[in-house]
């Protein structure tokens, strides 16, 4: 109140053309808004012999190789395109045994085409040649294990990210590169 006892009021009249600069600016103010999550929410891509930690394990890339064929002979195994041979390590830094799931592991191209492991027990052999390929195992506390994952990829395709499921029921995951 002032000291007329009138409450002052603050009027304001908003044109049709004032009322689309607003919608405007509010649209350009969340599509920065989530730009700016969208960039930030990427997960980071981490080098080869890097370690990052995804739940209770550490997990390292040590080398990757290309080949179009595994083993000599009659147990050659040809690849519809080239393989991608990733070893990798991977520790248990909790005080409880946990499962490394090789459902957790893909590789993706700078398409966003995901490959999946192709080398596992169940379905053929590339063990003798590659012994450390594993499908599902348990690791024990403080324990460090090596592992070979082989993914059978597009020749031409390019620019290659190790994905590791981080949370499977948010998609968050953490990215390797392979090149």
């Amino acid at each position: 109140m002032d000291a007329t006892g009138v409450h002052g009021r603050l009027r304001v009249h908003i044109t049709g053309r004032m009322f689309v600069v607003l919608v405007a600016l509010c649209v350009i103010f969340l599509f920065a808004l989530w730009r700016a999550w969208d960039v930030y929410s990427q997960p980071p891509v981490i080098a080869i012999g890097e370690e990052e930690e995804v739940g209770s394990f550490v997990y390292s890339v040590l080398s990757v190789e290309s080949r179009v064929v595994i083993e000599d002979g009659v147990l050659a195994r040809r690849a519809e395109g080239v393989y991608k041979i990733v070893k990798i390590t991977v520790r248990n830094e909790d005080d409880r045994r946990h499962n490394v799931n090789e459902e957790l592991f893909s590789v993706i191209d700078a398409a966003g085409t995901e490959y999946l492991p192709v080398c596992r027990a169940d379905i053929g052999s590339c063990v003798e040649e590659l012994p450390q390929t594993f499908t599902q195992r348990i690791v024990d506390p403080g324990e460090e294990i090596l592992g070979i994952f082989i993914f059978d990829v597009d020749t031409d395709a390019s620019g290659f990210k190790l994905k590791i499921i981080r949370d499977a029921f948010v998609g968050d995951h953490v990215l390797f590169d392979l090149d």
